[in-house]
């Protein structure tokens, strides 16, 4: 009877033994693959909760201060008359419409009343626009870096119907939009372009690769497009700083603009971002952007 008390209890032993130290490391190493997934996908999933947020923000903005212009018998751009943003959003809370004053989740932003259409915008710092762009870029999963620059490739100016590395405006687009053959001109209605980036002012999604603005601003085709998301041009009347710029701000106004002139490689091109006065944030490299 002891004699098999003692092998049970050897079974017993051997039938409790732990992991050995190979199934550790394999479980640690898993582990620490799904960590590691985490913290790189968190960052995007932070900066698309607080977007979201900020869009909610907006559309509860907009449908309180149509409830004040019935209140007070007034709409458009006359409804709050000359006061400042601040003071715009500290009367909607006077008025029982909010009850504190919203504060932008995305860093560097302020709501900005626009008077034009009467809605409510995002409006970001100059660094931060370009920021935006290319958090944007890194964010998505369709592209990498490499699809918007090769150094072996010397990228021209060609038709905007050249999808393809012959024409670096025409290539461009493809790639930041969704979107097969003449299927160019998207909205917010109408898609998503791959980056998911869109004008902060206007809030379309549109990109185009124009080499002649005059042909776009009063085209009743693309007017629902406009102002639009991206602009990737040679066209002179977009260098930075021309006096075009404001004087056509209204198709113009929160876009980034890609810019460089004929022949050049892609290396040169310069991003910028204008802004709703009209003025423009400093150029920067394009590669040094999205690198």
């Amino acid at each position: 009877m002891n004699q098999l008390t003692k092998k049970q209890n050897i079974i017993e032993i051997k039938s409790k033994k732990g992991f050995t130290l190979i199934e550790l490391i394999v479980v640690i190493a898993i582990l620490g693959i799904l960590a590691f997934s985490a913290i790189a996908i968190f960052p995007k999933f932070i900066s698309e909760a607080k977007k979201a947020a900020d869009e909610t923000t907006l559309k509860t903005l907009d449908s309180v201060t149509a409830c004040y212009g019935l209140d007070e018998g007034i709409s458009g751009s006359a409804i709050f008359g000359n006061l400042s943003d601040s003071d715009k959003l500290n009367q909607l809370v006077e008025k029982g419409l909010l009850s504190s004053v919203p504060t932008p989740q995305q860093s560097k932003a302020n709501f900005i009343f626009n008077e034009d259409t009467g809605k409510w915008n995002l409006s970001f710092s100059e660094q931060e626009q370009t920021t935006l762009f290319a958090e944007a870029l890194k964010n998505n999963s369709i592209l990498s870096s490499e699809d918007l620059l090769s150094k072996d490739i010397t990228w021209k100016f060609g038709s905007s119907s050249n999808y393809d590395t012959a024409s670096w405006s025409g290539y461009l687009e493809k790639i930041l939009e969704k979107g097969e053959g003449d299927n160019k001109r998207i909205s917010e209605n109408d898609g998503k372009n791959t980056i998911n980036y869109y004008n902060p002012l206007s809030k379309k999604t549109s990109i185009f690769n124009w080499n002649n603005w005059d042909s776009i601003k009063n085209s009743s085709d693309y007017k629902k497009y406009l102002p639009p998301a991206i602009i990737i041009t040679n066209y002179k009347n977009l260098e930075p700083n021309n006096s075009y710029i404001k004087e056509n701000i209204d198709t113009l106004k929160g876009a980034i603009v890609i810019y460089k002139d004929d022949l050049d490689s892609i290396d040169k091109g310069v991003i910028y971002n204008i802004k709703e006065d009209g003025s423009v944030t400093a150029p920067k490299k394009l590669i040094d952007v999205i690198n």
